[in-house]
């Protein structure tokens, strides 16, 4: 079993933004809005097939940017929302950048 240190993933996530924001992209075209995604309890369970649901990137980005509105009431819940988004973000990124290093 690991440990994952908060702080540490923090420091990667932010170092791999600034990444892609240094290569210059400050922003990223939603060009795509649907992905496929697991139930929760489905998640972790490798005895089984999981059931695909659809997740929405646009929904998604609202409900993640509403932590901005509403500082006083974040729950750690919303991460779920965030990862698909910084999976987008990667893919999309590193197809602009790739001719550059990525």
């Amino acid at each position: 079993m690991r440990d994952i240190d908060i702080r540490k993933l923090k420091e990667v996530i932010n170092i791999l933004l600034d990444h892609v924001i240094d290569m210059g992209v400050d922003s990223l075209p939603l060009e795509q809005s649907f992905y496929w995604k697991i139930h929760d309890d489905e998640k972790y369970a490798m005895s089984g097939t999981p059931d695909l649901v659809v997740g929405d990137l646009f929904d998604d980005l609202d409900f993640v940017e509403g932590v901005l509105l509403d500082k006083d009431n974040v729950v750690s819940y919303t991460l779920t929302e965030v990862a698909p988004i910084l999976t987008y973000v990667g893919e999309v990124a590193f197809s602009k950048l790739g001719s550059k290093g990525g």
